[in-house]
Parts: C-alpha cells; structure tokens; sequence
C-alpha cells in the first residue's frame, strides 16, 4: 500500500541521507519515473561537503536539496558547492528548509497544473479521433464533467471544448457550458474572449 502511494504521489521527497537506504531508494524513483511521475525532490544531510557533493552528482537531473540541523534545532538549507570553492562553510540561518521546500511545492504545483490542462486536451483530441456520433457525444459530456476541476480548466480548455460539441452540433451543450460558467465570478475570465463569445453567439443561433 505505501508504495503504490508513493508510486502514484503528485510529488514525492526522499531523504538519500543513510547510505544503506539510497539503491533502494533510487530503485523506487525509478518506478515512479517510468510511470510519468517526474516531479521528485532528493534531500540529503550536509554532514560532509565531499560527500554531499559526490550524492548531487549522481542524482542526475532530480530537484536535490542539501540541509544541516544547526544548534537551535533547525533546518538550513546548505550550498556544498560554495563551501567546497571558498574552503568555508557558508550557512544562512534564516534559508530554512522549510521556505526551501515550499517554493518547490509551488512551483510543482504549476508544472502539475499545466501537466493536468495538456493531458485534458490529448484526451480530447484522442475522443474526437476515435469516436464519431453518438460514441463522440458521450465522450464528450464525460469529459465536460472533468472541467469542474479548476486545475483543468482554461480558456484554451473551453474554446476546444466548444469547438468539439460544435463539430457534433450539439449547441445545447455549447450554451449550458458557457451559460454555468458565467454563474462562478472567478471562472467568467475564461469565456470573455472574442472566439469563444463568437462561438456562444452561434450556438444560440443554432440551437432549437
């Protein structure tokens, strides 16, 4: 069970600090990658630079954070590198981990938005390839349902959306699309573009 949720976890942190653990540990984020799931974060405790700097190196292009626990008990992110050109140990109280951390999370965050908007819109050019009719028109309104999740949902998600119900004249779908999106006041931004108020305007016209 907790390696299918570590496998399947929008983003994954591994401390790499005891040596023992690390081919095992490596072996795991292998699984992950090989399933698409790239989005990984290495740590390892900054006891010795050398050391430190021989474990970046081998973790390739992953996202790799260095720490050391400092007196008070907390976490600072570390610079190995500076410490290894200017023979001296370079450590900002005030670089927590923590405020490391959270910047990566965020900007994971995006990346996973952006993964999630892309992977909506193969889907839909895979339905409107492999599908027609009546096949087509179910596959759509399944797909219409995954735009209540606000990390699919875009401009550029909807003026496709409408276009493919347009392809199946099915302008109801294409009014009540943009007719519940004008009800949520932070969702009214993706539908006053010209193309997709063109697109309304035709639906309306079409419609019985």
């Amino acid at each position: 069970m907790y390696l299918t949720t570590f496998y399947n976890a929008d983003v994954a942190v591994v401390d790499l600090s005891i040596q023992l653990q690390q081919s095992a540990l490596f072996y795991h984020l292998g699984v992950r990658e090989s399933f698409g799931m790239k989005e990984n974060i290495l740590l390892h405790n900054d006891i010795d630079t050398e050391t430190t700097i021989r474990i970046k190196l081998s973790c390739g292009n992953y996202t790799f954070v260095s720490y050391r626990v400092v007196e008070c008990g907390s976490c600072v992110a570390t610079n190995p590198a500076t410490t290894r050109i200017t023979g001296e140990e370079v450590i900002d109280p005030k670089q927590h981990l923590t405020l490391k951390l959270k910047k990566l999370f965020q900007d994971v965050e995006v990346q996973s938005k952006a993964h999630m908007k892309e992977k909506f819109l193969a889907d839909l050019r895979k339905a409107r390839e492999t599908y027609s009719g009546e096949e087509l028109s179910k596959a759509l309104n399944n797909m219409r349902k995954r735009l209540d999740d606000p990390n699919v949902l875009s401009g550029e998600v909807v003026l496709n959306v409408l276009i493919s119900f347009r392809e199946i004249q099915d302008y109801d779908a294409m009014v009540q699309l943009v007719d519940d999106l004008r009800t949520i006041p932070t969702h009214k931004n993706y539908i006053n573009t010209p193309a997709i108020r063109n697109l309304y305007a035709f639906a309306l016209n079409r419609r019985k």
